[in-house]
């Protein structure tokens, strides 16, 4: 079983190929850390950094299971591959 995590604007396909994980953890860390990435580096609004750290919090908190949540102008999300 395998895990994919990325991110792209609702409604489009991705614009870079999802990241392909052995774990969860390991495709949630990447979904908190590109969060934080864009809260850091892109010159994001206050209400969408709001947005990207309510998403950190969740995704940190989450239990291994396909997930989703928008912030932000992006959809984030975690799939299960069988």
């Amino acid at each position: 079983m395998a895990w994919i995590a990325g991110y792209n604007n609702p409604g489009y396909l991705p614009n870079i190929d999802p990241a392909t994980f052995d774990t969860f953890d390991e495709a949630r860390d990447y979904l908190t850390w590109t969060l934080d990435q864009f809260v850091d580096d892109w010159d994001v609004g206050e209400t969408d950094g709001d947005e990207y750290n309510r998403a950190i919090h969740f995704f940190s908190a989450a239990k291994p299971s396909s997930i989703s949540l928008t912030a932000g102008r992006y959809a984030f999300w975690i799939e299960e591959q069988n």
